[in-house]
């Protein structure tokens, strides 16, 4: 019986001020293609299971949607319209490209919207290679059945099997990950990610660390003695989060602020988990300085310190 096999790819980028590189976003109406970049991500499908990926991005002030698609024999190229703040300007570019081992016939692609789904005919093992069209100073996120596995440039090779990551050689360098918490905290400058020798942890902003939660609980402060929370005058605390290499919170202490607010932020925290954070291929430690709030009787983890 022949062993039919499906790779669904979901791409949906927001935004452009982060993927229109400069000079680009001048350009009058218009189409341009931008080469691939030669970064790729290599998928092996060991088990017919369907495989879903989706690359996204985060910017400003645009709208990214999908237009077309190129089929030529053992790859198929996919177009994104790049629509800036300004109606008036306009880009294309390829955003990504399957190549297979084996012939890709028209037959086996369907497209419809922000989804692309590939029905190929291939023996188990077959190599499935995704390259990325990264524009200059985009940084991407990629997800493998619905999981954040990377994100900044696609370097190495991501094993699957039944639709699951069995064993991964992805890896950030300290400088994609720098500009991953660039991204995510524009305000920050990009070496706000520091290294402690000592506890052999890295240091990451609220923000990056905030974009890993897994498990979240949410924090709950001690009413009064007639019953309510005290909502005369807003309260800051600020705690420190410790993660070991498995994602588990290891650790919360104070720091400054209202010792109330942050033990209700601490208790909480406590209970989190968070995907691992990956330097060089490594999973690391890391820490973080995290801003919690009190107003209105609500306590929220602010994405500012007081």
């Amino acid at each position: 019986m022949m062993n039919v096999r499906f790779i669904t790819i979901h791409c949906s980028l927001l935004g452009c001020l982060m993927l229109v590189p400069a000079g680009l976003a001048q350009a009058r109406e218009g189409q341009r293609t931008l080469p691939l970049n030669p970064l790729r991500e290599s998928f092996r499908l060991d088990e017919d299971q369907p495989l879903t990926v989706m690359v996204s991005d985060v910017g400003r002030g645009g709208i990214v949607s999908l237009e077309s698609r190129t089929d030529i024999d053992r790859e198929l190229k996919l177009k994104a319209s790049v629509i800036s703040s300004d109606p008036t300007r306009k880009a294309m570019f390829d955003i990504l490209k399957i190549e297979r081992a084996d012939p890709l016939a028209r037959e086996d692609v369907s497209f419809s919207g922000r989804t692309l789904t590939i029905r190929g005919r291939a023996a188990p093992g077959q190599r499935v290679i995704v390259y990325l069209a990264i524009p200059a100073g985009t940084n991407v996120m990629l997800y493998v059945d619905g999981r954040l596995i990377r994100s900044g440039p696609l370097l190495k090779n991501i094993m699957v099997r039944d639709g699951k990551i069995v064993n991964s050689t992805m890896g950030y360098s300290l400088a994609a990950a720098a500009v991953y918490a660039f991204r995510l905290a524009p305000q920050q400058n990009a070496d706000t990610i520091q290294y402690d020798a000592r506890s052999d942890t890295y240091m990451i902003p609220w923000r990056a660390l905030r974009a890993l939660v897994r498990e979240s609980v949410a924090p709950t402060f001690p009413l009064t003695a007639g019953g309510t929370i005290d909502h005369r005058k807003a309260r800051w605390a600020i705690v420190r989060v410790d993660v070991d290499e498995t994602g588990m919170v290891s650790g919360v202490t104070y720091a400054t602020g209202d010792p109330a607010l942050a033990q209700a932020a601490i208790d909480a925290l406590m209970q989190w988990e968070f995907e691992p954070f990956v330097v060089h291929g490594r999973a690391v430690k890391i820490r973080s300085l995290v801003p919690v709030k009190l107003q209105g009787g609500q306590i929220s983890f602010a994405a500012d310190e007081p």
